[in-house]
């Protein structure tokens, strides 16, 4: 998903800041007029819509990160969006990590 072009009609928040997750870099980008939120690998696989936590960053699904990143800015807070950031795959959960699982199994266990 290299898709810069795209991605230049977003206006950023700030300048990229990192994040260090995993024994990764995660480049992160956010859109103050769409409010959607981006992030990059730097193992080179590109842009990818992403969702941003307490203390974890997770990918969307790849539908929904491959239309924020081939979209242009819609300019506006989409309530679209809020579904899309719900698709974060279970699959897919190279950026949880085992302790945030625990956490969270611990936090809802206490709501019962």
């Amino acid at each position: 998903m290299k898709n810069g072009r795209i991605l230049q009609t977003h206006v950023w928040s700030e300048m990229p800041h990192q994040i260090f997750q995993d024994g990764r870099t995660i480049a992160h980008q956010r859109c103050i007029r769409c409010a959607r939120d981006f992030g990059f690998e730097l193992d080179g696989s590109g842009w990818h819509a992403v969702y941003v936590g307490v203390f974890r960053v997770e990918r969307l699904d790849e539908e929904a990160s491959d239309r924020w990143v081939s979209q242009e800015c819609p300019k506006q807070i989409l309530p679209a969006d809020d579904v899309d950031r719900a698709t974060r795959p279970a699959a897919d959960r190279n950026f949880i990590s085992h302790r945030s699982r625990t956490y969270r199994a611990h936090v809802m266990k206490g709501r019962d």
